[in-house]
């Protein structure tokens, strides 16, 4: 995961947090299909669905979702879509007899690139993918990312990523015993 899933998906309230000003009105419809992505999408949300999206809402913001709230909207919708799906998914696969492994990316330095343009220096975090060109040669007809310009911290970052990816395919842990 990333320390800022969301970000990739709030690229509008970022530029402009006064969006969320105007989100007090119409939670029950942007808290719920938040929470409830596919349930949104197929017109299955009930009001227990609009419940917990107020509690969630109570949780994250207290009384009222403004413009001051952008990194608590980031957390709830990164926490929602993917760290909660994540956490479950790991809790399930830990009863096997298989071990499970976790990472998340919070490495960005301003030299860093990012699939949510315009928000490397911004303090907001990283978003979903953001770790792709740190363990993959990405091809520059799909995104030029800017690895001449890389900084020594996102090269050894790189070089660690890699590191780590290869200890897992090759040993089944990514920092095995020496």
């Amino acid at each position: 995961t990333s320390s800022q899933e969301e970000l990739l998906w709030g690229i509008a309230q970022a530029s402009d947090p006064t969006i969320l000003d105007g989100y007090d009105a119409v939670w029950d419809t942007v808290g719920v299909s938040t929470i409830f992505v596919q349930k949104s999408l197929l017109n299955w949300t009930d009001t227990c669905d609009v419940k917990y999206a107020n509690m969630a809402k109570h949780f994250y913001f207290g009384d009222k979702l403004d413009s001051e709230d952008l990194v608590s909207y980031l957390n709830f919708g990164s926490d929602a879509k993917f760290l909660y799906p994540t956490h479950k998914y790991m809790n399930y696969m830990s009863s096997s007899q298989v071990p499970v492994y976790n990472y998340r990316m919070s490495f960005q330095d301003n030299t860093s690139f990012s699939f949510a343009t315009g928000t490397v220096g911004l303090g907001l975090g990283t978003v979903h993918g953001d770790e792709l060109p740190y363990i993959f040669k990405i091809d520059p007809s799909y995104y030029d990312v800017p690895y001449a310009g890389w900084s020594e911290d996102n090269l050894r970052h790189s070089h660690r990523m890699c590191q780590l990816w290869a200890n897992f395919a090759k040993f089944g842990n990514p920092t095995p015993e020496e």
